[in-house]
């Protein structure tokens, strides 16, 4: 098991980040991100891209057009090994359209009609709260809002 030290994280390649000031586990937010402390200064991660800039070689480094895909669809496994990084270019046009299948913004929509909040909904999807919420005003790429 390889470890280092980044911007006040010690990082696992079996996907466990520590915050290094405090010594506990990062909390993971519904939009991925992690928060930590780094020379006097709050430090916002997103997780599996900290991870697996940390532990890519010297010439696959991330750049911002980038994107970090989990292998096998499971967005809780943050192991290296199952980080695969995509450039935006080189993606199908449909997954970069979408997050959602058309059930799912059925299912979205109806559980934010019986009270549900965007931040749970978004957990249980595994996206950003900017996604359930454009679902919500009717702006999710292509979906009508049902009245």
């Amino acid at each position: 098991m390889r470890k280092e030290q980044v911007y006040g994280f010690t990082v696992y390649d079996d996907g466990r980040v520590i915050n290094t000031r405090t010594g506990n586990p990062c909390i993971v937010s519904s939009s991925g991100h992690i928060k930590a402390s780094y020379k006097g200064k709050s430090v916002v991660k997103i997780k599996e891209r900290l991870i697996y800039d940390t532990f890519a070689p010297e010439g696959e480094k991330l750049t911002p057009s980038d994107t970090v895909f989990f292998k096998d669809g499971d967005r809780t496994n943050y192991a290296f090994e199952n980080l695969v990084c995509v450039h935006k270019k080189d993606l199908p046009v449909y997954e970069r359209q979408r997050v959602l299948t058309v059930e799912q913004v059925a299912e979205v929509e109806k559980a934010l009609l019986t009270g549900e909040s965007i931040d749970s909904v978004a957990q249980r999807y595994g996206c950003c709260y900017g996604i359930i919420r454009s679902v919500k005003r009717g702006e999710y790429r292509g979906c009508q809002k049902q009245s």
